[in-house]
């Protein structure tokens, strides 16, 4: 997918693509944009609302190209395109009316028959199109004409313009069109994905199309596509299509190549469906003819291979529909003269009932042993009609005998069904044909039922010995979570590195050993040990080799990352999640942070890994309270990361160093082919390792897969390698400090990659290291770069990571000193080629804010990607300091501005100021409309930080330059309209603090005006105006005015699933307070605190102040009891969930005052010293956040010491 040229058209975004097609290129080589500076960067024309250029409208320039693509010439209606690389910001509407307007026809002439999500390119959608008028691209059936190169070919590219609705930005993209349909084709819809279970795949016969073969002969309709996936939703319907003419004398194909590369499409297919998912979907297939045959060769070529997807895609095949499979032959007689001296003569001779019969016996036989699985099925029609030849002739083409020679079991008539047609026509089904009504019947009662069970057990089934070999290819072995049912019970809730295994480590035994000794001897103290060390030394694998050992002493254990705030956050959000039954996980971090710590403190048997704590202050917040019952293990580089211990902690640290000359030697030996050991060689080569453990893991990888017959040929080879490493520090090239012989093992395992594997790396040396997504570097892959991980994995250069509870897909980790390593000998050219890929990536996957609205539904993809965008702006910022600074780009401007928003709801306001502060600074110099909207959306999000930190003055510059920049460019009509509306509404928010009645009032008009009447206005965007305007007036005493607005926001359909609807309800409660309806008012903040418990438990912040609220006005209405517990209640919840530091002191002294009064009413003193206990820390508490002099003594003082939204 590339984005062309404006076309007059405004706004045309700058964000390249870099990911590449592996079908051939849309547009003629040196057509690509060119990359620049953002300053560089430039529209090439601005268009006025009312422009003819507008978007959604064709440009002027290309209307009379437009009007030549309709032409009177004869056309099959029937005629279907298939259209690929549609930009995933359009659904089937935008798409339906953007292709009608860039083709210059009617919207009724253009039919979109089904839209789906393009699985090599997830972010893509593929759709298939039928035209009632012939455009002029269509030459003639397989020949289309590109509108730009005007050449001639089986595919074309035509310019497609649209609005991106997560930036009411437009574009214009080049989408590709074929009739082929080559390869896999997608049928079900979007809107079906989160239905769908099972994979249902099509293949076709001899001479075949993946959608022709399948049509009705007498009109446009298809089942597998237009019928099959709206009557049973639970499948993913695709259609494979592979070139099976048999009378193209240029083809060399037979039945095994199409075989061939139709196992390897479904085995790359089968991984990217069943990332996330266990156990695998199931499979199935539907086969016409030849299709059988090739879907036979491709199961036994599975079941000879060793490679662990071919072994998964083979145990994920449920079964199949054969429809008409010569599998003992067919009469081929028609054929043979059509062939005569072409190369698919020898395809043909194979299928020939007399000539072939012999091998097709044979392969059949070898079919049932590579598909022995008794719980699948293969249902099978045979063709009930003969079929009338070109010569006149009628001939039964595969025989009932041929098309039913099922597998031993499949012999049956649970198993052997007729069709009333001939072999072509056995699979044309007409709209309302009853033989497709019996096969559904069929499909859906007799075969689907047991499919997902099947696959199932097949997976729990595996061998033990197989289990093993697998889980060496993809991860080493851990304990597994325990089956006992007594206690909820989690393992490894987080993402896991990997372990090398006990062989690898054995020089550890005596620190493993201080551990356990520690851990065993401080019980009753909550013991907590301490790893340091520097990188590479094995602190992380010593931790695993104890838990390896030692997991049966431990219930619960817990691994989480530490080097960052962010990541601790992110691993914390997970155990909330896994750990406490009923815990709804809050968008706020500090909420589940603390909901973890009560966990820890109130269970035992747990173990805690705060994995690369090297800065021991991050770990502050998460310290669990002293407890006994559960240990720490900390892995730092830092000396002093024991420091957040109490005394009353059982601590110890050790300093994990570099190997002695023999535990290196046994290390590098364990790892080597036995023949090559040599104890002396291998003291000399980790002695020149300097002894660490990671350098001489990779040397020992390194040796064991090059041709190396002896460990002193390895040494000569090291020597020349050192001298070249030792030219490179001499010319300045080295950045870092470690030895210049790590930099040789790095060297040596680095050069002998290919050249794909050190392209993959190299963009990981600028990811987070920990936990790089697979699917986030998937776009870097083809087909035949299936083995580029394997490689690096075998080079243990990277490791692949236990995707365990909350984790939803495989990932990768990448060692700190191998990133440096990568880096290190990068020319300024390479830094900036590589960093424009990785942000390519990254931004590709980054969830996008839309409208102002919240993230919150996008936290999951966030959370995944968020460290990886902040490593790169680490990147990025550190290069600003250098002699050749990278180049940002609008893309990654933008990104940042997405994220930064993110951390900014999360309240993670370090973060959220770095990366906005940044894309700011990139668009410093920002000119033209992509770049000034950007920089308006990065000044928006920069303004609510300053909010956070009651900075007014920033905010208000910064909310007022968004507003001017947004007027500039988004005018009434424009698609991102409601961005002005949003930048309205803010700067409104602001003034309203600083009591500036007119400006405010004046903005806020502005803003319903938009809401009202603007391009994109939506309910919810209306409703927050509403809601705004509404308690604004109600600060102001304007009762009535508050009302209306409110009322009318309540009254908006679907108003449930606004997140405003609450605190709407909670601002017309406090109108009907403040009019003396107490009653109402109870009623109303009721109803508001039961959602509040639905939505986001018992423990969050707007649960307590809802708490608050009712125990306050049943205190009023003189229910002392129930005033009371819904006051503790609420100072449960601000315990557990910290935000705004005035609503824990408020309900302290509110609920203390009152329990003094009950105490002194009822003569408890004890209960009097509990409340007056209560009373002095919400007083400390009050003074510590408002001053000394604070006025606490009424309840409007009380309100007071909380934000205007709580009170």
């Amino acid at each position: 997918m590339e984005r062309s040229p404006g076309h007059g058209i405004a706004s045309i975004h700058s964000r390249s693509t870099s990911s590449k097609s592996t079908d051939a290129p849309l547009t003629p080589p040196g057509s690509a944009p060119t990359k620049r500076k953002v300053s560089e960067i430039h529209t090439s024309s601005q268009l006025s609302p009312n422009s003819p250029n507008s978007p959604g409208s064709p440009p002027q320039s290309q209307q009379p190209a437009h009007s030549s693509l309709i032409t009177e010439a004869p056309y099959d209606i029937k005629e279907t395109f298939r259209v690929l690389e549609i930009p995933e910001a359009l659904d089937a509407t935008t798409f339906h009316q953007s292709l009608s307007s860039s083709l210059g026809l009617e919207q009724e002439d253009v039919q979109v028959r089904s839209y789906s999500r393009q699985f090599q390119k997830p972010s893509c959608r593929a759709a298939t199109v039928t035209f009632r008028k012939k455009p002029s691209f269509f030459i003639g059936r397989g020949q289309l004409q590109d509108a730009s190169t005007k050449a001639v070919a089986t595919f074309c590219a035509i310019p497609l313009t649209y609005v991106d609705w997560r930036n009411q930005l437009s574009y214009v993209e080049r989408v590709r069109v074929d009739q082929d349909f080559l390869r896999f084709t997608p049928l079900s819809s979007i809107e079906n994905e989160s239905r769908s279970k099972i994979d249902c795949i099509v293949l076709h016969g001899f001479g075949g199309h993946a959608i022709g073969s399948y049509r009705d002969p007498n009109s446009a309709f298809t089942w597998i596509r237009d019928k099959l996936p709206k009557d049973l939703p639970e499948l993913n319907v695709l259609t494979y299509g592979y070139d099976s003419s048999f009378n193209d004398p240029n083809s060399i194909a037979d039945v095994y190549e199409w075989s061939q590369t139709f196992q390897l499409a479904l085995c790359s297919f089968r991984a990217r469906a069943a990332e996330g998912t266990s156990p695998p979907r199931p499979i199935i297939f539907i086969v016409h003819s030849l299709g059988g045959i090739v879907l036979k060769e491709a199961i036994i070529t599975l079941s000879r291979s060793k490679n662990r997807d071919d072994q998964l895609t083979l145990m994920s095949i449920y079964g199949a529909l054969f429809f008409g499979v010569p599998s003992q032959g067919m009469d081929t007689q028609h054929l043979a003269a059509i062939v005569s001296n072409n190369p698919t003569q020898f395809t043909v001779s194979l299928l020939d009932r007399e000539v072939g019969s012999r091998l097709r016996m044979s392969r059949h036989e070898e079919f049932c042993r590579a598909f022995p699985y008794t719980d699948s099925k293969i249902m099978q029609w045979f063709e009930s009609r003969k079929t009338k030849l070109p010569n006149g002739k009628l001939v039964l083409l595969v025989d009932t005998a041929s098309s039913t020679a099922g597998r031993q079991w499949e012999n049956g008539p649970d198993y052997i069904f007729s069709i009333p047609a001939n072999h072509r026509d056995m699979v044309k089904f007409a709209e309302m044909d009853p033989s497709y009504d019996d096969v559904l019947y069929i499909l859906r009662d007799r075969f689907l039922p047991g499919a997902c069970v099947a696959i199932e057990e097949r997976t729990r089934r595996l061998s033990s010995r197989e289990e093993e070999r697998l889980r060496q290819v993809v991860h080493p072995v851990y304990p597994a979570q325990s089956e006992s049912s007594d206690s909820h019970i989690v393992k490894f809730p987080c993402v896991l590195p990997p372990y090398h295994g006990r062989d690898s480590i054995q020089y550890r035994e005596q620190l493993v050993f201080r551990i356990r000794q520690h851990i065993q001897s401080n019980r009753t103290r909550r013991p907590t040990f301490a790893l340091h060390g520097e990188g590479g030394v094995g602190k992380t694998q010593t931790v695993l080799k104890y838990i390896d050992e030692e997991q049966q002493h431990h219930k619960h254990i817990f691994w989480v990352n530490a080097d960052t705030v962010d990541k601790l956050s992110s691993d914390f959000d997970q155990l909330a999640g896994a750990l406490i039954p009923n815990h709804k996980v809050s968008p706020s971090p500090a909420a589940n942070r603390e909901a973890v710590k009560l966990w820890l403190q109130n269970n035992n048997d747990w173990l805690l890994v705060f994995d690369n704590a090297d800065r021991p202050e991050v770990m502050k917040d998460f310290w669990p309270a002293r407890v006994s019952g559960g240990c720490i293990i900390i892995t730092s580089r830092d000396s002093l990361s024991t420091n957040l211990a109490t005394p009353t902690d059982g601590i110890e640290a050790a300093e994990v160093t570099c190997l002695h000359d023999d535990d290196g030697a046994r290390l590098l030996m364990s790892r080597i082919p036995p023949e090559m050991h040599d104890l002396e060689a291998s003291k000399k080569i980790s002695r020149r390792l300097g002894g660490l453990p990671l350098a001489i893991v990779h040397i020992a990888s390194y040796i064991s897969k090059d041709l190396i017959t002896s460990l002193s040929e390895f040494l000569e080879d090291y020597d020349k390698i050192e001298d070249m490493v030792a030219a490179e520090h001499a010319a300045g090239y080295a950045t870092l400090g470690y030895q210049r012989s790590y930099s040789t093992a790095w060297k040596m395992s680095l050069d002998a990659l290919s050249l794909r594997a050190r392209k993959l790396i190299d963009i990981m040396a600028l990811l987070d290291p920990t936990d790089i997504p697979i699917k986030l570097l998937q776009p870097t892959f083809t087909l035949g770069d299936r083995n580029v991980i394997g490689e690096l994995i075998e080079s243990s250069l990277i490791h692949k990571n236990i995707a365990s509870l909350g984790r939803d897909g495989a990932s990768l980790t990448i060692h700190r000193l191998v990133q440096d390593a990568c880096r290190r000998p990068w020319s300024p050219e390479q830094w900036q080629a590589v960093f424009e890929q990785a942000v390519s990536l990254v931004s590709r996957v980054f969830p996008r804010q839309v409208n102002g609205a919240s993230m919150v539904r996008f936290y999951p993809d966030c959370k995944k990607y968020d460290s990886h965008v902040t490593s790169l702006a680490r990147h990025f910022k550190s290069s600003l300091q250098t002699l050749h600074p990278l180049i940002g780009s609008l893309e990654f401007s933008e990104t940042l501005a997405h994220c930064g928003w993110f951390h900014l709801e999360r309240m993670q306001f370090q973060t959220s100021t770095f990366v906005l502060e940044l894309a700011a600074d990139m668009l410093s110099d920002a000119n033209g409309r992509d770049q000034e909207l950007v920089l308006a959306l990065v000044l928006n999000n920069l303004h609510g930080v300053d909010i956070h930190y009651s900075r007014l003055d920033d905010g208000e510059e910064r909310i007022k330059k968004a507003v001017q920049l947004r007027e500039r460019w988004l005018k009434p009509g424009d698609l991102a309209i409601q961005e002005l509306g949003n930048a309205y509404s803010n700067y409104a928010n602001i003034l309203r603090k600083r009591n500036r009645v007119a400006e405010t009032d004046e903005l806020f008009r502005k803003t319903l005006e938009i809401r009202e009447k603007g391009t994109g206005a939506t309910d919810e965007l209306l409703h927050n105006t509403l809601y705004n305007y509404g308690s604004w007036m109600l600060e102001l005493g304007r009762v009535e005015e508050a009302r209306a607005f409110l009322t009318r926001a309540l009254n908006l359909p679907n108003k449930g699933k606004f997140s405003i609807h609450l605190y709407t309800i909670y601002c017309v409660a406090r109108l009907e307070y403040m009019s003396g309806n107490l009653d109402k008012a109870l009623e109303l903040h009721k109803r508001c605190l039961n959602e509040r418990i639905e939505i986001e438990g018992w423990e969050h912040l707007l649960t307590g102040v809802s708490l608050h609220k009712v125990g306050s006005m049943l205190l009023d209405l003189g229910d002392e009891s129930n005033g009371i517990a819904h006051l503790r209640k609420a100072l449960h919840a601000f315990r557990q969930s910290p935000g705004d530091p005035g609503v824990l002191p408020r309900t302290l002294l509110k609920l203390g005052r009152t329990l003094e009064a009950k105490a002194i009413r009822e003569g408890n003193s004890g209960q009097k010293a509990d409340a007056r206990a209560m009373i002095d820390e919400g007083v400390d508490l009050a003074r510590r956040y408002k001053g000394m002099n604070v006025p606490l003594e009424s309840e409007e003082d009380l309100n007071n010491l909380v934000k205007s939204t709580y009170r």
